[in-house]
């Protein structure tokens, strides 16, 4: 008789492996991006392949793998498509006369003492309006590095105070995405999850708004040759493009959209259209539109700043950014279906002693899963679901571990170079998180602020211990398997299974 085959075992990673599949990637992901050896969707690929070769040693199948990849991709296919329509957006804004527009009369109007101050504020009613980051960086942080570069700002300190305002909108707006992710994934009414981000939200904004004011103030041009520089500019933009109040209806547009609730793909797709009319408007044939939406403008007035500040967009513009992600999602794929992510997770889970430990490890690991997952919706509901339990045994009401899992989970993913969130940044404001990471005062100090609440104990808000665990142990508590909001950047299927 033919010997029978052996039964495949099946057991769960150790520590030991998990560490090493993420220390490999962080360490080649980390040398690439800076030693500046190339790009890094290459390290991914091979810390991907550790992570698979170790998860085969574990007793899975290169088939269980791979659906593991392909339903992590799958599921990101909203937001990718999403990514490629907002590189169409730039480049028919740009050529129809849109981008040129808000720089020129944002120019004329906003003091250069307060650039930055006045664009946080600008990008936060933008981000609050729209409930996404993509939306805000995409239209107004392409002016606003536009705006800066003319002014002589340091593009880090543009971006910077881009993405605060972005994320303070994408993080209080009841129209989020991963606000209504984080509220939904812990029972949490809505109104009450943003009620209570106030206590944080609100010192890291006024200390936000103070270095912006403080930075403004020291590089706001004074000189007769950099007020020149800046009028050469606008006269550039003025002798390309037909200049008028009317090019910022396609902005105005955005937000009726936001109030109708029209879905995120067709709304873009439709700013795009109209951006394109705008072109017709400033005299450009299809063909030059066509090439516009695909490849980009190409600006040729001849004056080389004004060059460099309007060539660019296009879909073409944002394959890269594409490739990366998908490059990204297949680790982080691997790293969730073989139980890896899990076991370093409940290896801290084990040191969890006091109320204010647990507030802390709960946002390590939401840091920690934007950096190896590198997706900040897998670090916002594996943190709700890990730290449900330890937050209920200690008295601790879940709008306190929603609101964690939006101060670090949320706003610290474009801090992490191969995060998704800082890769589409990068690719909207042309600058990486090294450069524009320390001028996200608002990302890094908010959840410094939850940490220091959580030991002090601040507006923690507590009930019975005994109550909460009926609540969270009763069947209806259950999560969402799908979050729809009316911008939605990518649907949240997948996490079900995290």
């Amino acid at each position: 008789m033919a010997k029978e085959k052996k039964a495949r075992v099946r057991r769960d990673p150790t520590l030991l492996e998990s560490t090493i599949a993420m220390l490999a990637m962080m360490v080649m992901v980390s040398y690439v991006i800076m030693a500046g050896k190339g790009d890094a969707q290459m390290p991914f690929i091979a810390a991907t392949a550790i992570a698979a070769i170790i998860a085969l040693r574990t007793g899975m199948t290169w088939a269980e793998l791979e659906a593991g990849i392909v339903n992590t991709i799958s599921a990101a296919l909203q937001s990718l498509i999403v990514i490629m329509v907002i590189g169409m957006v730039i480049g028919s804004w740009i050529q129809g006369g849109v981008v040129p527009a808000m720089i020129y009369y944002g120019l004329k109007i906003i003091n250069p003492k307060f650039f930055l101050l006045t664009i946080n504020i600008i990008c936060m009613i933008t981000g609050l309006s729209t409930g996404s980051t993509y939306t805000t960086a995409g239209t107004m942080g392409i002016a606003a590095m536009g705006m800066g570069s003319v002014l002589g700002i340091p593009p880090g300190m543009t971006a910077g105070a881009v993405i605060c305002g972005a994320y303070f909108g994408d993080k209080m707006s009841p129209l989020s995405d991963t606000t209504c992710l984080a509220s939904g994934v812990n029972k949490v009414n809505i109104f009450v999850h943003v009620r209570h981000m106030v206590w944080t939200v609100t010192p890291s904004v006024l200390f936000s708004w103070v270095m912006f004011t403080v930075l403004g103030l020291r590089y706001a041009p004074t000189s007769t040759l950099e007020m020149g520089a800046i009028d050469a500019m606008l006269d550039g933009i003025a002798g390309s493009f037909q200049l008028s109040p009317w090019l910022l209806l396609p902005m105005a547009l955005v937000v009726l959209m936001i109030i109708f609730q029209v879905p995120a793909l067709p709304g873009i797709l439709g700013v795009s259209v109209l951006g394109a009319v705008c072109s017709i408007i400033q005299g450009h044939g299809l063909a030059d539109i066509i090439d516009a939406l695909h490849y980009g403008y190409v600006s040729e007035t001849g004056i080389e700043a004004v060059d460099t500040l309007l060539t660019r967009g296009g879909m073409d513009s944002m394959m890269w950014t594409v490739s990366f992600i998908i490059c990204v999602l297949a680790f982080g794929g691997i790293m969730d279906v073989s139980g890896m992510l899990r076991t370093i997770i409940n290896a801290i889970l084990k040191r969890v002693r006091r109320d204010g430990t647990v507030y802390l490890c709960a946002a390590l690991t939401c840091l920690l899963l934007n950096i190896v997952a590198a997706d900040n919706y897998v670090a916002i509901v594996m943190t709700a679901r890990m730290y449900r339990r330890p937050f209920a045994e200690r008295g601790m009401m879940m709008q306190n571990l929603s609101r964690i899992c939006e101060d670090v989970g949320s706003i610290t993913s474009p801090l992490v170079p191969w995060n998704t969130c800082a890769i589409i940044m990068t690719g909207f404001l042309g600058v990486g998180p090294l450069v524009y990471g320390p001028y996200c005062f608002l990302n890094w100090s908010c959840g410094i602020f939850s940490i220091i609440y959580g030991y002090t104990g601040f507006t923690i808000a507590r009930k019975d211990p005994d109550e909460l665990l009926k609540e969270i142990d009763d069947p209806d508590f259950v999560e969402p398997k799908e979050i729809h909001t009316p911008w939605i950047s990518k649907p949240v299927q997948r996490l079900e299974k995290v």
